[in-house]
């Protein structure tokens, strides 16, 4: 095993001459949101079939919303994100990704890694990966008063534990089809960290992009996406997310649509929207759009 690893590690360090990077900027908006993200992610050729891969993204969100209480209140929040992930894709492929994210007008903190583990196979690129992970949600409101009230006397935590699986194929040279399922699972009740946050649009930016416009933590996720390539330069993505929330009976429904075309070989530009279908009066449907530039090196 010890000779195997220093084997990898001497590939990683002859092939640096084969390092390929990319670095993406997104921005996000719709009613009452806005988010800027960077993406940085690289890869080192190791031979035809294997490589390493990292990554390492930051995002900033600000959300809006009026205070229940206060019709004339708005509740402004602003979120910051980091993530950092490494990894090696071959016939067998793994790594580790760690994120962090930090809110404080809500006093709240999540932080925590994500493993995964996947495999190859020459039927049509069929790929399955199994993830699992660990975030810990803290909220600290004995540092100082919250905006609205002091409903919550202690710090509240928990940990959220999420097991996916998920499978890629290209039934076609144009076509790529993949699925994903994550089953999440709660320490505790997390019914009182929901009701005592100010505004429960924070909760979309700490769950790892799941949806930009969910409202509350999922118990369950299903999602699919549907990658068209009509040319080398021009991809075509249409998917959806269907997620059962954890502190409420009902289904949240997401329809995404994005497209990004190359530039000179090096550059990408891309536009993308997103729907929520959220099945509650009290929790309006949204609607949000993206666009991307993208640069390779």
């Amino acid at each position: 095993m010890f000779k195997n690893f220093v084997s990898l590690f001497g590939c990683f360090i002859a092939s640096s001459n084969l390092w390929a990077h990319s670095l993406e900027t997104e921005s996000r908006f719709g009613e009452n949101h806005y988010s800027q993200a960077i993406y940085y992610s690289g890869k080192s050729q190791v031979d035809d079939l294997s490589q390493w891969l990292w990554n390492i993204d930051f995002q900033f969100a600000r959300t809006t919303v009026t205070d229940d209480a206060v019709f004339t209140k708005k509740i402004i929040d602003r979120t910051f994100t980091g993530t950092f992930g490494f990894g090696y894709d071959s016939i067998w492929s793994g790594g580790v990704s760690f994120d962090f994210s930090r809110t404080p007008e809500e006093k709240l903190t999540n932080l925590g890694p994500l493993f995964y583990m996947g495999r190859k196979f020459d039927w049509k690129s069929l790929r399955l990966k199994a993830s699992g992970g660990f975030e810990s949600y803290t909220q600290d409101v004995e540092s100082q008063p919250r905006r609205r009230s002091i409903t919550l006397r202690r710090s509240f935590k928990f940990l959220q534990t999420s097991l996916g699986f998920f499978a890629s194929l290209d039934p076609a040279e144009w076509l790529n089809i993949s699925a994903g399922y994550i089953q999440y699972f709660y320490s505790r009740d997390i019914a009182t960290l929901v009701n005592n946050l100010d505004s429960k649009r924070v909760i979309a930016q700490t769950t790892s992009g799941l949806s930009s416009t969910l409202s509350n933590f999922a118990k369950n996720s299903i999602s699919t996406t549907f990658n068209f390539y009509p040319y080398d330069i021009w991809e075509l993505a249409m998917g959806g997310v269907l997620s059962r929330l954890e502190s409420e009976a009902r289904w949240v429904k997401i329809l995404q649509i994005s497209t990004r075309y190359e530039l000179f070989k090096a550059w990408s530009l891309g536009v993308g929207y997103e729907r929520s279908f959220n099945g509650s009066s009290l929790d309006p449907d949204q609607n949000l759009y993206s666009a991307q530039i993208g640069f390779r090196f």
